[in-house]
């Protein structure tokens, strides 16, 4: 069972592409669909790829996918693929490291055959980390974020932001689902028990010793049967999401440093010694959302788009598109 689509890529095959296109997986801030024309030997394209590599790693991190079409943001289809003696991973490596400046540490760069769809051609899946040593300057002398669906010219001011990312941690939220089990309701529908359980990182070398965190369950699902040891507020919050209006319920997670060690740079930390336990209908949608606060970093969110089947969920980020707006208290 794989707990999200964007876990290492470098287990990625031709069928988690296929899974992004069959579950409509948005483009988002952290993710961005390329067709093959994308990947060409001309000085343009380089341009391109050196604005939309930086982009990322001058932002949140995130993926982009060299292989797949788009209409809309949604991706469509794969595209034909490239023939890998001609757009070789080593030359897409070389372009983007003498293109950008400085060099961007972490890059993960896979071929994925494309077996079933284009026997002998590969599409390429490039992972790019929120980058300790921003900003990135492309090979036009500018830099680039990530702004809604595109890369942007950052203002003066966002580059003496970032360029402070080292002045305080860098944290970031996922989730991850086991199941419980399954049953089937009155109704004749098929629900499941989910333990969900919040798992934060910092990839900065500064450790983080306290941190607050708000966490958003979906009210769509049929019961919040445990918080672990979230507190659960009375707070009902509305946020865009997929350009959807979703309702949510708030929990709530302290961590400081008081009988706890701070959190370091590696891997990742649950937050939880007792998971969040939910049931949900098999096959209906729900989201999970968070906002994390820590000293001398910036808010950081995310939202990730849950599909629970039998015995396999479908993790896969979610685009915010305006801050919670307080429904009810």
């Amino acid at each position: 069972m794989r707990t999200t689509l964007m876990d290492k890529i470098s287990d990625w095959t031709e069928k988690d592409l296929l899974a992004l296109i069959d579950n409509q997986v948005e483009e988002n801030i952290e993710l961005d669909y390329k067709a093959c024309g994308a990947l060409q030997n001309t000085d343009k394209k380089k341009t391109e790829i050196s604005k939309d590599v930086s982009a990322f790693a001058n932002s949140a991190g995130g993926i982009i996918v060299y292989g797949i079409k788009e209409e809309g943001h949604i991706p469509s289809c794969l595209d034909d693929g490239f023939d890998p003696a001609e757009i070789t991973k080593e030359w897409l490596e070389q372009v983007i490291h003498s293109n950008i400046q400085r060099k961007i540490e972490g890059i993960l760069i896979k071929p994925i055959p494309l077996h079933k769809t284009h026997p002998g051609r590969v599409a390429y899946v490039v992972s790019i980390p929120q980058s300790t040593r921003a900003p990135h300057q492309a090979s036009d002398k500018r830099f680039y974020k990530r702004y809604n669906f595109t890369s942007a010219p950052m203002e003066e001011y966002e580059v003496r932001d970032v360029s402070r990312r080292n002045d305080g941690p860098l944290l970031k939220l996922s989730f991850t689902s086991m199941q419980v089990h399954q049953w089937s309701t009155l109704d004749q529908k098929s629900a499941v028990q989910l333990e969900i359980s919040p798992t934060i990182e910092n990839h900065s070398e500064i450790p983080a010793e306290y941190i607050s965190i708000q966490i958003y369950i979906d009210q769509s699902i049929s019961k919040l049967v445990s918080t672990g040891e979230c507190t659960k507020t009375n707070t009902v919050v509305s946020k865009r999401i997929d350009k959807k209006q979703i309702a949510f319920n708030t929990l709530h997670i302290n961590h400081h440093t008081q009988n706890k060690l701070p959190i370091f740079k590696g891997t990742g930390f649950s937050l939880l010694s007792r998971p969040i336990i939910i049931n949900a209908e098999l096959g209906n949608p729900f989201y999970l959302a968070y906002e994390l606060f820590a000293p001398h970093m910036d808010m950081a969110s995310g939202a990730t788009k849950v599909i629970p089947e039998s015995n396999y969920f479908s993790f896969s980020p979610a685009s915010i598109e305006d801050v919670a707006e307080f429904i009810d208290d």
